[in-house]
């Protein structure tokens, strides 16, 4: 996946933060169809910067596009299976509508700690891989 982004600060290390505009899963204007997807929200990345961009620059970067599907698929996928086998598991075990409801949401509340171990895991190292590839 690449993006267009801006330059704001430049790490001791070399590395550079870049803010980009979220951009809506499906890749077009969410202003003109007003779906209300969640694009147009600002994110700073720190990228690999091997072309010496400087602050202010416009540049784009370059992220592993497995690895934001993976990420997605994780965000979205596991808390809803796991709703959807509590529920499950407590009809089969014959509990009543109300406590398979009840199972269902645990089943949610363990998907989401699941995903917020894995982010907290994956920030801590290095997360997602993003690079300056050019400086517009």
């Amino acid at each position: 996946m690449t993006q267009q982004g801006t330059v704001k600060k430049i790490l001791p290390d070399g590395r550079a933060v870049v803010e980009v505009t979220r951009q809506s899963a499906c890749g077009h204007d969410c202003a003109e169809c007003s779906s209300l997807c969640g694009a147009g929200g600002a994110i700073s990345s720190i990228a690999d910067n091997p072309v010496g961009a400087r602050v202010g620059e416009t540049v784009t970067i370059r992220t592993p596009s497995k690895k934001i599907i993976s990420a997605a698929a994780l965000v979205y996928i596991v808390p809803l299976a796991l709703l959807i086998a509590g529920y499950a598991v407590a009809a089969l075990l014959g509990a009543s509508e109300g406590r398979a409801l009840i199972g269902s949401a645990a089943g949610f509340v363990v998907g989401v700690a699941i995903v917020l171990f894995v982010n907290k895991f994956v920030r801590r190292n290095k997360g997602v891989e993003v690079t300056i590839t050019a400086v517009e």
